[in-house]
């Protein structure tokens, strides 16, 4: 286990290398010192210990080699933290100061957030998203121009978080013997004994931190109703202010936003720091996968990712075009689905739009885009309703006198039918992100079928089969939710994330989907049973017939002139044993072959169980002459 700080500068390497270290020799940890360093040269990294002698130009380093050195020979104690320094010279360092936090096993990351780096810089971007990803307990600090590197009054505002928990442990690990830290709670003095009420938060939270006995704690209660004003106001008689990070980013926003301009516009107070947690399981599960899902799935590059929420969001509205190929789509559907010809059904599914806006639901959610999820689904609704009608109408001008094979293979869908609109959806995201691929959309179109099974309702619907109606909805439901979840999963794997995962928006989406999910799983309840009924009632082969069953067989069939036996095959149906007599003949065979082949078959009428069925192949040949 070890302990990482990063620094970019002298003054960071003095203060966050004097916090390091005193928190490494308190946990017991090793100590990795590193320099990250953007730059568009290739990929380097150098490595020393105290023992090796840095070069000059690497003056950070050595300022922080020589802290460390005058750190160790102050320390008391016989196990020491071993250190090792390092320097990152990459474009994009964030990925391996990631590494080096799981390789180390990293149970606590500091690093300074630069006063003067503005928002979207190569520093700070690399602060907020270490800050936002690094599994462990991570410090993200502003220093001043005055930072002392030992601090002796520490400030820490508690609110019963965990992360305030976490802000004053740290407080405790970095603090000296003669530090003094002062546990702060501001409560609003609208509230009845609220001087009482904030002393037990700090007292609960003291406990939960469970800081050592030789710290000295103060215990400060503030009425105010702001409470950056208030923690502004006592931070100015302290060098450090600790806050712990929200769930929501609020106190972030407050410590880094008007809180800092306050005290940092000052020479006395100089250091202001945000402590996280170490992340749920959860969130270092997520983490792990969406590394694996990046090292392995092509990812999309930024323009890549453009045109496909911009694709996207055009082809997911309901508009005049949207109306139209739905309505066309559905009347050849039905035609065909009359007729019972598969090729034109066929031909219905490429012209259908539906396939659109459920990708822009999938998209949607990965995104947390709220607007684009409305969009999507108004078009999905209007375009059932709309589709259904026509439906309706048409069975209405065509009467047909009975259901067709066409429309009745829709009307019971099974689990099959889910996979395949699951592995649809997930085939159809990864294609349309991709313009290479875009070939391939067509046969998506195919294999999920959508207008098919809406106008199988609507003309069901119209003929009074309300069983048939029911199952054609089913599987039409059935293939949206499959499609979704699908276009989610290929859209995620290929990079395409929703920045704000931890706040509000991040939080409907991932409901959003989970919804999904349980839906799934209570659709394929029924979707189960069907299939199951299926292969309960498909037939299964037995073992081969006895060779004298079959040569009296075969004396009877060739009895009748030119007759002979291709083969015979035991089936079971429906529990019971079916013997299938394959025959070739110049003409049909009489009933009474039958008859005859169903004693040898069961001798015993009274005891007989095995149906026997005669499948005779006409076949005329030549004569020689």
């Amino acid at each position: 286990m070890s302990i990482v700080v990063l620094i970019s500068s002298e003054v960071a390497a003095e203060t966050l290398v004097t916090w390091g270290w005193n928190t490494a020799l308190k946990r017991g940890c090793d100590l990795l010192i590193i320099e990250p360093f953007a730059s568009r040269a290739e990929r380097q990294i150098r490595e020393f210990t105290l023992e090796d002698t840095i070069p000059q130009e690497e003056s950070v380093l050595a300022a922080a080699a020589e802290n460390v050195k005058q750190l160790k020979a102050n320390s008391k104690g016989d196990k020491l933290p071993w250190v090792k320094l390092k320097k990152i010279r990459t474009n994009d360092p964030k990925d391996d100061i990631l590494k080096d936090v799981a390789d180390s096993n990293a149970s606590l990351l500091i690093l300074a957030k630069q006063r003067k780096s503005s928002s979207g810089s190569p520093k700070s971007e690399l602060a907020r998203g270490l800050f936002d990803e690094a599994p462990c307990q991570i410090v993200l600090t502003r220093i001043g121009d005055a930072s002392p590197p030992v601090h002796k009054n520490i400030l820490v505002p508690v609110s019963g978080g965990k992360h305030a928990i976490t802000a004053l442990k740290l407080a405790d690990e970095i603090s000296t013997d003669d530090c003094v830290v002062t546990v702060l709670y501001v409560e609003p003095p609208v509230v009845q004994d609220a001087e009482e009420v904030g002393q037990h938060v700090i007292k609960k939270a003291i406990e939960k931190a469970n800081v050592s006995e030789g710290l000295k704690l103060t215990a400060k209660v503030v009425l105010e109703n702001r409470p950056d004003t208030a923690i502004a106001k006592e931070a100015q008689e302290h060098d450090l202010v600790i806050g712990g990070a929200s769930e929501k980013g609020a106190i972030r926003k407050q410590l880094f936003g008007t809180i800092p301009d306050r005290l940092l516009s000052t020479k006395e107070h100089s250091a202001i720091a945000v402590v996280r947690a170490p992340a749920p399981l959860g969130d270092r599960i997520r983490r792990r996968i969406e590394h694996w899902l990046d090292l392995t799935v092509p990812q999309l590059a930024r323009q890549d990712r453009i045109e496909l929420i911009e694709n996207l969001e055009g082809g997911s509205r309901w508009n005049f075009d949207f109306m139209a190929l739905i309505g066309l789509s559905t009347a050849i559907a039905g035609l065909g689905l009359l007729q019972s010809s598969t090729a034109v059904v066929i031909g219905a599914m490429l012209v259908a739009p539906l396939m659109t806006p459920l990708l822009g639901a999938g998209l949607a959610l990965v995104q947390a885009n709220l607007p684009l999820l409305f969009a999507a689904s108004r078009s999905i609704l209007y375009g059932f309703f709309f589709a259904l009608a026509i439906g309706t109408a048409l069975v209405t001008v065509i009467p047909i006198p009975e259901i067709t094979p066409e429309l009745a293979s829709r009307g019971s869908p099974s689990l099959l039918d889910m996979f395949i609109g699951f592995l649809s959806g997930v085939a159809a995201a990864y294609c349309i992100a991709r313009p290479t691929l875009s070939a391939a959309l067509p046969g998506v179109a195919i294999a999920a079928a959508l207008v098919p099974p809406i106008a199988t309702a609507g003309i069901a619907l119209g003929m009074g089969e309300t069983r048939i109606a029911q199952g054609a909805a089913l599987l039409f439901g059935t293939n949206v939710v499959a499609i979704v979840l699908g276009a989610s999963l290929s859209f995620y794997a290929g990079g395409v994330r929703s920045r704000n995962e931890s706040g509000r928006s991040g939080k409907w989406a991932g409901r959003t989907i989970l919804s999904l999910v349980l839906l799934s799983v209570v659709l394929s309840v029924p979707l189960a049973s069907v299939l199951l009924s299926k292969l309960t009632h498909a037939p299964s082969k037995l073992s081969a017939p006895p060779e004298h069953l079959v040569a009296d067989i075969s004396r009877q069939i060739e009895s009748y002139g030119s007759a002979k036996v291709e083969r015979v095959t035991y089936l079971r149906r429906e529990g019971r044993p079916l013997l299938r007599v394959f025959v070739e003949s110049a003409s049909e065979l009489p009933r009474e072959a039958l008859k005859k082949v169903e004693q040898v078959v069961n001798p015993d009428p009274k005891t007989a169980r095995t149906k026997v069925r005669i499948e005779t192949t006409l076949v005329l040949e030549s004569t020689d002459k």
